[in-house]
C-alpha cells in the first residue's frame, strides 16, 4: 500500500515519509519488541488468564520453548497490566460467569 502519507513495511510496521518514522503495529503493548513471537506471547497471556491456579515461569519456559528468564519478564509484564485493570471494573450489573472456584 503506497500513498504520499507513508506506507506499510514489512512486519506490519508504518514508514512515515513526512518524518522517516518507522511505527511498529505493536508499539505501547504488551506485545512491543517481544523476540519469540506474537502467537506464543498470545498463547502465554490466554494460559495466564484462563488457569484457576497459577502458571510458573519454568513450566511456562518448557511448555513454549522460551527460556525461563525470558518467561518470566513476560509474565511479570501480563501480571502488571492485569493489576492495573482493576482501575477500570466491569460497569455492567449483571456478570455471568461459566466457571468459578472456591
Amino acid at each position: 500500500m503506497w500513498s504520499l502519507e507513508g506506507c506499510l513495511k514489512l512486519r506490519y510496521n508504518y514508514h512515515c515519509y513526512g518524518c522517516n518514522h518507522v511505527k511498529s503495529s505493536t508499539a505501547n503493548s504488551l506485545f512491543y519488541k517481544v523476540k519469540f513471537g506474537l502467537h506464543k506471547a498470545f498463547c502465554i497471556v490466554f494460559e495466564m488468564s484462563t488457569t484457576s491456579k497459577s502458571v510458573s515461569s519454568i513450566q511456562v519456559g518448557k511448555r513454549f520453548n522460551l527460556r525461563q528468564g525470558t518467561a518470566w519478564y513476560f509474565m511479570q509484564k501480563v501480571r502488571k497490566a492485569m493489576k492495573s485493570s482493576e482501575q477500570f471494573p466491569l460497569a455492567i450489573i449483571l456478570v455471568h460467569v461459566d466457571e468459578f472456584t472456591i
